[in-house]
């Protein structure tokens, strides 16, 4: 290697600005230490392990040190090393929340602008492959990763390989020459037994794998090579599809798997996803946006309308998890304590089928002049008779119970082993004497109308402050009983919420009782005038109390809840389940009106003595809403949904 060229002395000056000596002045104040009396003081650290990890460090005299624009994996704290390194191995290198530590040199992340002369699912894809590819993810246990296949399994960027076996006579290994074909796919293999020439093979048991819209289907059969690439090339075109959707309005697409893709695939059961999904989606629609890969105005309004949605999925989707935990809340569990469950239970469902079905078999059995005699569990069969006589019915001999009505009995009759894995303990479930102590709740009301839908939360209102009557509660006055709910519980304002799911529509349960506005859905209770033969343009009939009917879809319900429950709620959000209304007991159908004639008699009397009757009386607003003002409670919680939910 040739020696570097010398610099003649007569151009240095020419070559190099500063020469020394001579050396220039020391300015006025500043001392120059001598490097021999020089003293290292390095960086201060903290031996007790106290320092907060947040703190800008600082040297050896107390000046703050600089920190670096760029960023990297060795960069660790001085001042607190010890702590540090024990985050590192607990945390897998992540010293803080992992959004926390991608949002440190995020803004530098920048790969493009894209050329926009490429195809955009082109740049699309190699966007996502850039934002992948380009930073750290955080370990397999927080399911980032995971989440983030998720959202290309959605949107089009991953494949997911379809499942077959083959029944032809060529070996399974004839299907891995399609294995280059579809590459795209990590998220399992075709799996098919590899047997022998000749021989018969069977699909494997396919594993659950996410999205699990192929849990528990058979493999597809097929014939030959053709039936497999048809196989792929729909996959293909499914995945296509998906990119195309999700291209033309990205915000529509994040809001649907933000909702109801996420509740569907089962996403929303582990609490570390729903904190994560939003942070993930976040980071990757300002990523498109801060490198333009999308620069069409339509496109790049539709990720900046996606962010709203996200910053609502970040406080909403874990707050569905802690009210899943909470629902029913104490007030629900204490009514369905006194009252019993209202809701459709498929045991209840069951066993009432089974005892129609009896009956039914018994109605026919008599028909035929057969005489049914019912045995108790204790009593075996009846004893045979050598001499019959002729006229004498043929009898039966009938099982004492069904295994459904059995099932249906296992709250009263079976044991703790058989029952205590369905049924919270009876001594661990609220009541109302211990919410309320002494009440005449279960005199003044009962269950009304019980209806299943979807409600949206529309108000809160706090308890007021407490009844200044305190035997209240222990009267038999509807309406002082109410004011002693409303001094207690939270009033939850809950508008209806049809839209949600044309699919599920709310409906009246069997269990109702009470006038409804809906002639089709009006519950087959006994004693109680069905109004399906009134007109359709007919206002329908007031209540045995006078009060108006439910309108199923468009009235609200006010929902007594815990005031503890109450403070975590969001206006906006849904809940399905069951909703029972406390009823007056003089809005139930027992509660019969007077015969007629004692009513006309009542008022002649009045009339002797009151010949001209008192004009009546004209009620305020107030009071008019206090007379309709009926109360309600959960009793049956199904699912939470997020106020932007979209199927």
């Amino acid at each position: 290697m040739p020696s570097p060229a010398k610099i003649a002395p007569s151009e240095t000056l020419k070559t190099f600005k500063y020469t020394f000596p001579p050396f220039p002045e020391v300015p006025e104040g500043v001392t120059i230490v001598p490097f021999e009396d020089f003293q290292e003081c390095g960086i201060q650290v903290d031996l007790t392990g106290s320092a907060d990890d947040g703190e800008v460090e600082k040297d050896g005299l107390g000046i703050p040190t600089i920190q670096l624009r760029v960023k990297h994996d060795t960069d660790i704290s001085k001042t607190n090393p010890e702590r540090v390194r024990k985050k590192e191995v607990r945390g897998g290198g992540f010293r803080k929340e992992w959004w926390e530590d991608w949002a440190e040199g995020e803004d530098l992340r920048n790969h493009g602008p894209y050329d926009v002369n490429v195809a955009r699912i082109d740049r699309f894809h190699q966007a996502a492959t850039d934002f992948q590819k380009y930073r750290k993810f955080p370990p397999m246990s927080t399911n980032v990763q995971w989440l983030w296949d998720q959202l290309r399994i959605f949107s089009g960027l991953l494949a997911s390989t379809p499942v077959w076996h083959k029944v032809s006579d060529k070996t399974a290994e004839d299907a891995d020459d399609f294995d280059d074909d579809f590459e795209d796919d990590d998220s399992g293999s075709k799996s098919v037994y590899q047997g022998g020439p000749g021989e018969r093979r069977y699909p494997p048991r396919p594993r659950p794998r996410a999205p699990y819209d192929r849990y528990g289907k058979a493999a597809t059969v097929v014939e030959d090579d053709e039936d497999i690439r048809k196989l792929l090339d729909d996959a293909r075109a499914v995945k296509e599809d998906k990119l195309v959707v999700f291209l033309d309005n990205p915000a529509r697409s994040i809001q649907v798997f933000l909702s109801s893709y996420m509740t569907y695939q089962g996403i929303i059961y582990a609490d570390k996803n729903l904190t994560s999904a939003p942070h993930l989606l976040r980071f990757f629609v300002n990523y498109l946006l801060r490198n333009k890969v999308l620069p069409d105005k339509t496109c790049t309004r539709s990720l900046q309308q996606s962010l709203e949605v996200i910053d609502k999925a970040a406080v909403e989707l874990p707050l569905t998890s802690k009210l899943a935990k909470v629902l029913p809340d104490v007030f629900g569990e204490a009514c369905q304590g006194c009252w019993g469950g209202r809701g459709e239970n498929p045991l209840d469902s069951g066993a009432r089928a089974a005892v129609d079905a009896d009956a039914a078999f018994e109605s026919i059995l008599k028909e035929e002049n057969v005489e049914v005699i019912k045995l108790g569990a204790d009593e075996g069969p009846m004893p045979e008779t050598a001499d019959a006589p002729d006229n004498v019915p043929e009898t039966v001999t009938a099982a004492p119970e069904t295994d459904a009505a059995a099932a249906a009995s296992w709250e009263n009759n079976g044991s703790a082993a058989e029952t205590d894995w369905a049924l919270p303990h009876p001594s661990s479930r609220p009541s109302l004497l211990s919410l309320l102590g002494p009440t005449a709740l279960p005199l003044t009301h009962a269950p009304g109308i019980v209806e299943s839908s979807v409600r949206r939360i529309k108000s809160v209102v706090m308890p007021l402050e407490a009844n200044p009557n305190p035997n209240a509660s222990a009267t038999e006055d509807a309406e002082a009983v109410e004011r002693v709910l409303e001094g207690r519980f939270a009033r939850v304002v809950m508008a209806p919420w049809v839209d949600w799911d044309p699919e599920s529509p709310a409906r009246i349960l069997r269990s109702s009782v009470g006038a409804v506005a809906t002639p089709v859905i009006a519950p087959a209770v006994p004693d109680v005038p069905s109004s399906d033969s009134a007109p359709a343009d007919a206002d329908p009939p007031l209540g045995p109390g006078g009060l108006k009917p439910h309108a199923l879809e468009t009235d609200d319900i006010t929902v007594l809840l815990d005031p503890e429950v109450a403070r975590t709620l969001c206006v906006g959000i849904g809940l399905s389940g069951t909703w029972v209304q406390l009823a007056r007991q003089v809005d139930l159908p027992a509660a019969a009106a007077p015969a007629e004639e004692d009513v006309n008699e009542e008022n002649e009397a009045k009339l002797e003595k009151n010949p001209k009757p008192k004009k009546k009386k004209t009620l305020t607003k107030a009071q008019k809403e206090r007379r309709g003002l009926r109360y309600w409670y959960l009793d049956e919680h199904m699912m939470v949904l997020p106020s932007y939910w979209l199927v």
